[in-house]
């Protein structure tokens, strides 16, 4: 079904700021349990980001943290620069 809310988002129970993104199909990975995570939305392939339907095809899951700043998006920047990543 192409409209099929097949992607769960979750947000960490104790620690809020980690999000969690599995596929309805898969279930939870072995890591962790779904009771450490409150559901918070279901979404279409269509309205999930490209990389984190990719992360869930290689992995199986899509795991990040909110709250970024600017100075951890310039140390991933040389980070990248000096392994060579784009």
């Amino acid at each position: 079904m192409k409209n099929e809310l097949e992607y769960l988002f979750h947000v960490h129970k104790t620690v809020p700021l980690w999000r969690l993104v599995i596929r309805k199909s898969k279930g939870f990975p072995s890591e962790t349990t779904p009771d450490e995570w409150r559901f918070t939305r279901a979404r279409t392939a269509e309205d999930t980001n490209v990389e984190v339907r990719e992360m869930i095809e290689a992995d199986g899951y899509s795991l990040f943290k909110v709250g970024g700043t600017f100075a951890d998006v310039e140390r991933d920047r040389r980070d990248s620069k000096e392994s060579g990543t784009p």
